[in-house]
């Protein structure tokens, strides 16, 4: 079995993003399968994972195995070669070796 990406994003619950060396707005796991990157997800969030009456959740997780990708993605976006919108400003991603590696997309002073 191939070791696939699988990609959650976090809803602005209350109205902003939690970002620091554990979270960002898109975390990205690379896993066996999809039990495995849930997981790890539920261990990685378990400590940022508030929830507004308003809002909602903070974290969607709402994968099968087909959700799993080959590259780490964003939108159907190669991370490493997305653009920053207004949600998309960084993702981290757990590699399956044990690295996290925080991906920072710098805007080019478009608006």
């Amino acid at each position: 079995m191939s070791l696939k990406y699988y990609t959650a994003h976090q809803n602005n619950s209350g109205g902003y993003f939690i970002q620091n060396n554990d979270v960002r707005e898109t975390v990205i796991i690379q896993a066996n399968n999809v039990e495995d990157a849930l997981k790890k997800l539920e261990m990685i969030t378990e400590d940022y994972s508030e929830y507004c009456p308003c809002c909602g959740e903070r974290w969607s997780e709402y994968w099968d195995d087909e959700d799993g990708t080959e590259q780490p993605m964003i939108y159907g976006e190669n991370v490493y070669e997305t653009s920053p919108t207004m949600f998309r400003e960084s993702a981290i991603i757990y590699h399956a070796d044990g690295r996290k590696e925080i991906v920072v997309h710098e805007s080019k002073g478009d608006i």
